[in-house]
């Protein structure tokens, strides 16, 4: 049967720091309950209830039920501000992605053929916001072709002011939108227990590359929050 230890080595796997801290608060409880179909569950505290359905499961089944059941238990300890922040799934634009766009800039002859020029999804949706404010303060294109810095995406380049993922998720992880694995609903019915199990597992279902980083930068930051 598939321990917590099991789900700390494939944290670790995935690049989450210290994950033998996040996971090791944590204590599994044996039951000789029978829910239908599940082989653990968050039932409180810091604890996982191992159910005999658990036992019986393939290993990659086992291991995912309790990613599950810890994404639940991590989310009941999240502040407001984390879980408001993952609700809208808010990420910060990095120097790379923002240099990327006045690089396009300078390439390009428009504001249109710039953002289309940058290949990967989010680099490409940090560009339409960059864009956008420029446009709406009537920032002439030659000036950003330059790349001289204006007031109104200082905000944006600095990476204080946050964009949400939203819409590339419903592009390229439909599946994992507003999902909640059956019987493992976190309070307020969260989607943060199938994130973290895709992320223990790579995300290898998001297919993005950048993408995929993004919400791999973006869970580890919603842990951390939890963690302080």
């Amino acid at each position: 049967m598939s321990t917590l230890a099991a789900v700390k080595a494939k944290l670790t796997a995935a690049g989450l720091p210290d994950a033998d801290a996040v996971v090791g608060r944590f204590t599994l409880e044996m039951s000789n309950a029978q829910p239908v179909a599940v082989g653990a569950l968050y039932v409180g505290g810091n604890r996982i209830a191992a159910y005999p359905m658990l036992a019986q499961m393939e290993d990659w089944r086992s291991v995912r039920q309790l990613c599950q059941a810890v994404g639940c238990a991590l989310w009941s300890g999240l502040p407001k501000s984390g879980k408001d922040r993952w609700k809208m799934k808010l990420v910060s634009a990095t120097e790379a992605e923002t240099s990327q766009f006045y690089a396009a800039c300078g390439a390009a002859a428009s504001w249109k053929d710039a953002v289309s020029s940058i290949a990967q999804a989010v680099p490409r949706l940090v560009a339409i916001h960059i864009s956008n404010a420029l446009i709406a303060n009537r920032v002439p294109f030659s000036q950003a072709c330059r790349n001289e810095a204006h007031p109104c995406t200082e905000s944006l380049r600095s990476g204080a002011a946050q964009y949400s993922l939203i819409p590339l998720l419903s592009a390229y992880a439909p599946q994992l939108i507003n999902y909640v694995p059956p019987d493992q609903v976190c309070m307020d019915g969260s989607d943060f227990s199938a994130f973290f199990t895709e992320y223990a597992h790579g995300f290898e279902c998001i297919g993005e590359s950048s993408v995929r980083a993004t919400m791999k930068r973006l869970v580890e930051s919603v842990i951390a929050c939890e963690a302080n």
